[in-house]
């Protein structure tokens, strides 16, 4: 399936393919040059990137059929999430279970209501940064704290 055609290509050529993951998310927005400077995802963590997107690409197919998803994070490396300066250090970017995106043509203050209701799993509304962070994890809680 495509966490193995990722998996082939990332070995293969030193980056992620310009594949769909689902019908609007590529590898290669989930799995960016900045993290492969400092190593390669698992397969693991490309399971689980999947599994969120699988999980974000159906938050936009029910309630906004017709907007692009932009990811602006998706897995991090260790090395590269320390040059972050925020960044928490045991982020869920680490692990794949974590993505940092807006729908084009919409504010987060637009999407983030019909997202709490929704999404099963950590969130947290960037308004500053006009994006918002949806995280598969259930054991740090619901809301992330920043």
């Amino acid at each position: 399936w495509s966490s193995d055609v990722c998996s082939s290509d990332l070995q293969k050529y030193g980056k992620a393919p310009h594949t769909k993951v689902t019908s609007n998310i590529y590898w290669d927005e989930l799995v960016k040059y900045p993290s492969l400077s400092y190593g390669k995802p698992t397969l693991n963590v490309l399971y689980n990137l999947y599994e969120v997107s699988f999980r974000l690409q159906t938050f936009r197919d029910k309630y906004y059929p017709n907007a692009k998803i932009q990811i602006n994070s998706g897995w991090r490396s260790k090395g590269y999430n320390n040059t972050l300066k925020n960044a928490d250090k045991n982020s869920e970017h680490l692990y794949g279970n974590a993505v940092d995106f807006k729908l084009v043509g919409y504010t987060t203050s637009q999407i983030y209501p019909t997202f709490v209701k929704y999404w099963k799993g950590r969130r947290y509304e960037h308004k500053s940064y006009g994006f918002i962070h949806a995280d598969i994890t259930k054991s740090r809680g619901i809301r992330a704290d920043w």
